[in-house]
């Protein structure tokens, strides 16, 4: 093998190895849009957002289908594996608060194959897995990662960006459970889940979606941000290219 053949193989392999690499999002969110705890809301203060980041992998391995694992719907989730997370280095804050989460799920849902009462497409990003919707099993049964904080009686339990069709204008945007490549660029909504501190096994019964807050106009920008060894790999491939040329030259 020639020096330039090496060269062209060596550029080919750097140009599969940038497109299986996973998109950095930058988000923010808009305004608090609902809760069930007007006092929670209250310690949040005034007009408070959510910003943050995370990295998002549409090459991640699909895990199973929600209704199958115990949490409710229809939706296929994807966990990936450490070489290719479906969402990882989730972090980000809200009034002056902040978060971090290794790595989370990635849920999606398609019209065409929800649960009755549920016709819509969706894409779900959630830090931790959180419980049915009407059920009332405790966070702690769980395995939690999430890095969180505590404000007054309530620590932050989990976090949830979220699209919906027929929520802020969005139509059938999914055609069928797969990652799409992109997330999507109009307005979704965000979620903070919090549970008590004082009530840690929800002794009190209370619901566990009673105590989130919600956000409205979150917003994903991806952002260009190569890995290290990708820079490296670069560095090697323009020496490579170089020294090919100089090669010719003095042929």
């Amino acid at each position: 093998m020639t020096l330039k053949t090496l060269s062209f193989a060596f550029m080919a392999a750097l140009s599969g190895l940038a497109a299986a690499t996973p998109t950095t999002y930058t988000f923010t969110s808009g305004a608090i849009s609902g809760s069930g705890n007007s006092q929670l809301v209250a310690l949040l203060g005034a007009a408070p957002k959510v910003s943050g980041q995370f990295n998002y992998d549409p090459q991640a391995a699909f895990y199973g289908n929600s209704g199958d694992l115990g949490f409710g719907g229809n939706s296929a989730i994807y966990l990936g594996s450490p070489a290719a997370l479906a969402l990882s280095g989730l972090s980000g804050s809200v009034a002056g608060l902040s978060f971090a989460d290794p790595y989370g799920t990635v849920s999606v849902g398609n019209d065409q194959l929800a649960t009755p009462g549920a016709p819509r497409d969706s894409i779900l990003i959630a830090a931790d897995p959180s419980p049915k919707a009407g059920s009332n099993t405790t966070p702690t049964e769980y395995p939690r990662q999430l890095s969180t904080f505590d404000i007054g009686d309530y620590r932050l339990s989990n976090v949830r960006l979220f699209w919906t069709q027929g929520a802020n204008g969005a139509a059938d945007f999914l055609t069928d459970t797969t990652m799409p490549a992109q997330l999507p660029a109009y307005a979704g909504g965000l979620a903070l889940d919090f549970i008590r501190i004082s009530d840690p096994g929800n002794l009190a019964n209370v619901p566990y979606f009673a105590n989130t807050v919600f956000f409205s106009g979150l917003l994903v920008q991806a952002v260009a941000v190569p890995e290290p060894d990708q820079w490296l790999l670069s560095l090697l491939g323009m020496g490579l290219i170089t020294g090919t040329m100089a090669l010719k030259r003095r042929r």
